[in-house]
């Protein structure tokens, strides 16, 4: 059997397009189910999955009692699939059904197929946050950050069974499949601009989905942190070394407002800092919670 994801938000005129989409592409002679999950959109999507589910017995909505993101909303749909073949794809028709048949064929082969953006389909600024954010994600953690990789993919049982023993907050689908180690292989494609609707990564949450990659991702930032912290406190002792020295021969240092500058600046580095340590602090406290990642409110 196959299992098609679509985590779904603010996607109310694209969902019935997609179902048929979806439909088109499956390969005859497959059985297959299509589990779109409703994160808590107000747009009326979630009326729509309940009349389509109602049309097609294939279908099946999963409506979250709040909204918890994408990457929760697709762990959802993956421990609620029952295919040995899964896909996972957007709501917004940004991932074009087509692509389905390919991601399956090189499935055969692999236990992990990732769609890969090709071409120029976003506005300048967006695609300068992304280079900027590789730049720092590879400096941070001294991984490759694949800006062009999408949720859009194939992944296998084997797989899937291994991606829901994760129950860490702040996870990223792309994240957890590299993380989990299984070989991969990419499906290029041309992704069109959304037909209906806005984007719902405003820069708020890429901000986000940024520190939550360093963060998901590597300690190595820490380290970095201890050793500065460290030059930090070195240049401190040798500044009080000379001004206990100056004291001593009655000569006065010139040049202070210099030195309040400099102060200032290392202590809003050690500050910024510390709030990373911070955040490390925070995500650990809320993982002892053992709060549930997402509550159901209803289904198909």
């Amino acid at each position: 059997m196959i299992s098609v994801i679509v985590p779904a938000f603010g996607c109310n005129e694209c969902i019935g397009e997609l179902v048929s989409g979806i439909i088109e592409y499956i390969p005859n002679d497959e059985d297959f189910e299509i589990l779109l999950i409703d994160d808590a959109s107000v747009d009326g999507s979630w009326e729509t999955i309940k009349s389509v589910a109602k049309n097609i017995e294939q279908v099946k909505g999963i409506q979250l009692a709040k909204n918890v993101g994408q990457h929760i909303a697709i762990l959802v749909g993956l421990k609620s699939a029952r295919g040995d073949q899964v896909v996972v794809m957007d709501c917004d028709l940004q991932d074009p059904p087509y692509l389905i048949p390919q991601l399956l064929s090189k499935l055969k082969t692999v236990p992990v197929v990732l769609a890969m953006r090709q071409g120029q389909h976003q506005s300048f600024a967006r695609s300068f946050q992304n280079r900027m954010f590789a730049i720092l994600f590879k400096s941070l953690t001294g991984k490759q950050y694949q800006s062009k990789a999408t949720s859009y993919s194939a992944i296998s049982r084997q797989v899937v069974n291994e991606y829901i023993k994760f129950t860490e907050i702040g996870q990223h689908y792309l994240y957890v499949l590299r993380w989990l180690g299984f070989r991969q292989e990419y499906v290029e494609y041309t992704r069109p601009l959304r037909p209906y609707g806005k984007y719902s990564y405003n820069f708020g949450a890429r901000i986000r989905h940024a520190a939550n990659g360093i963060l998901f991702e590597s300690t190595r930032f820490l380290h970095s942190a201890l050793m500065f912290g460290l030059l930090i406190a070195t240049l401190g002792f040798v500044t009080t070394g000379v001004v206990i020295l100056s004291a001593i021969r009655n000569s006065a240092l010139s040049g202070w407002p210099s030195t309040i500058s400099i102060l200032l600046t290392f202590s809003g580095l050690s500050i910024s800092l510390q709030a990373i340590v911070g955040l490390y602090v925070a995500r650990n406290f809320e993982q002892g919670k053992s709060r549930p990642l997402y509550i159901i409110s209803e289904t198909t």
